[in-house]
């Protein structure tokens, strides 16, 4: 398997060979500060301006394909004719509902040839063909006058204008245009030719075929079953497929090369691969890769600031309790932790117990409306009967997990050491509390480890419940 590191490095390498080779083959156009080249023209391709059906209606001009830095372009601009019958006319363009970029001659009646430059420069474009989905290409039919035409279709919809060939090349254009990106005709539309990727076509393919009428009833027998392992092998052939088939032919430029050479261009880059990794200790366990040593950046120094004390918590306190410059309290706090001591009071007030902006009193009294809604919940549960608990699958459920998690409580801690410890069971009051106050999430696995440390630095079960609440939310 070619680790992704290794592919990133080669296909930048890659990158910069084919731009140094381009660089020596290309030239820069005057007045332009990119390097593009220019691999097919064809004259005589003319915009059809309106629905009407006559010469003045067509704009001469030319058609190109151009590689650029970027990307591939099809690019039309419009070629000023002198003797144009249309020089007193100006091009207006608009959008309809459908997204169509569409343009008429309207009267200018100025006989300036600068204005209608102006005008016609307006009809040019420029479409990256990674931007299009697909295009129109309409032939007469045999006995029939006229020229085929084509119009581009982005991806958003938007259409461009119509283009005729009146004086040919449109086999010779779509054979270039190959060159760059896989034409397939739309199997609904005979007229409309497709610019697909055969990679994804092939990837797309290789997924449906997982999900195959003929696999579907024995798929979804073995995910009801396993629904993990049968997952894992699903995205596993998804896997093994991009690994062996997609990213060597990224890689690797296979065109022109025999099944022999292509087989030895493979065996070649996974040997290289190897080499490359010779750094790394990668075992292979149940199949998968384990990476044991990697050479990483060095670590940036870090500085923590000595934790906050008991002083410094007390300076930002005014007269009634109120705290000032809460911010930067925060901001101390972040940076250096608190003291063991300060811990209960500061936790308080992070974890929302308490608003920053209370006074003493205002305090007291929160705290006594807590106590009462907290014991208030806690019989709400407490007063349920065994009878009525045998009826009540949700909360039959919920009380059972409670009590799986809390047992698996670190007992090595002082604080939940031995047999029958009452810190325990009030570790699971509380979480069974917490399923009252709030219904709709009840109980998660993990919440008593959330729990756990702020009870220890609390030891008051209605202190940490509310602090634990206000972490929840």
């Amino acid at each position: 398997m070619i680790p992704a590191y290794l592919y990133y490095r080669h296909q930048q390498k890659k990158k910069g060979q084919q731009s140094a080779s381009a660089s020596r083959q290309m030239s820069i156009s005057p007045g332009s500060s990119l390097i593009d080249r220019v691999t097919f023209t064809a004259p005589g391709v003319s915009a059809k301006l309106g629905d009407e059906i006559d010469e003045a209606s067509y704009v001469s001009g030319v058609i190109t394909l151009v590689e650029k830095p970027h990307g591939i372009f099809i690019e039309w601009a419009p070629v000023e004719n002198p003797d144009d019958s249309t020089s007193e006319w100006v091009v207006t363009g608009s959008v309809d509902s459908n997204g169509t970029k569409s343009a008429e001659l309207a009267s200018a009646k100025t006989g300036d040839g600068d204005r209608r430059t102006e005008e016609l420069k307006k009809l040019r474009f420029s479409a990256d063909i990674k931007d299009l989905r697909s295009f129109q290409c309409v032939e007469p039919r045999r006995g029939k006058s006229g020229s085929p035409w084509i119009r581009l279709i982005s991806k958003d919809g938007t259409n461009y204008i119509p283009l005729y060939f009146r004086d040919g090349g449109l086999p010779e254009f779509t054979e270039h245009l190959q060159q760059y990106a896989t034409l397939k005709r739309s199997a609904k539309e005979n007229n409309l030719i497709l610019f697909t990727d055969e990679r994804a076509e092939a990837l797309q393919q290789s997924v449906s075929a997982l999900f195959s009428r003929e696999v579907q009833s024995d798929f979804m027998s073995r995910l009801m079953a396993n629904p993990y392992a049968t997952a894992m092998t699903g995205l596993g052939k998804v896997a093994n497929f991009v690994q062996d088939q997609v990213i060597p032919s990224l890689i690797l430029d296979m065109d022109g090369l025999d099944p022999e050479e292509q087989a030895q261009a493979l065996k070649e880059l996974q040997q290289k691969d190897e080499n490359d990794a010779g750094d790394l200790r990668l075992h292979d366990d149940a199949g998968f890769e384990l990476v044991t040593k990697l050479d990483l950046p060095e670590r940036p120094a870090f500085k923590r600031e000595p934790p906050l004390v008991e002083q410094q918590w007390n300076a930002h306190k005014s007269s009634d309790g109120r705290f000032k410059d809460v911010r930067d309290l925060k901001l101390l706090i972040f940076r250096g932790g608190l003291t063991p001591g300060l811990r209960c009071d500061a936790w308080k007030f992070l974890l929302k117990y308490y608003d920053w902006n209370s006074t003493n009193e205002e305090r007291v009294e929160v705290r006594k409306k807590r106590v009462d809604d907290y014991f208030r919940m806690k019989l709400q549960w407490k007063s349920i009967s065994e009878d009525q608990e045998g009826r009540f699958g949700e909360f039959r459920d919920r009380k059972a997990l409670v009590e799986k998690d809390v047992t698996r409580t670190d007992r090595t801690h002082r604080f939940f050491e031995g047999d029958n410890n009452a810190n325990v069971s009030m570790l699971s009051d509380i979480l069974m509390t917490y399923c009252m106050y709030n219904f709709d999430l009840g109980y998660v696995q993990g919440m008593s480890d959330c729990l756990s440390p702020i009870l220890v630095v609390m030891e008051n079960e209605v202190d940490a419940f509310w602090a634990f609440a206000g972490l929840m939310d």
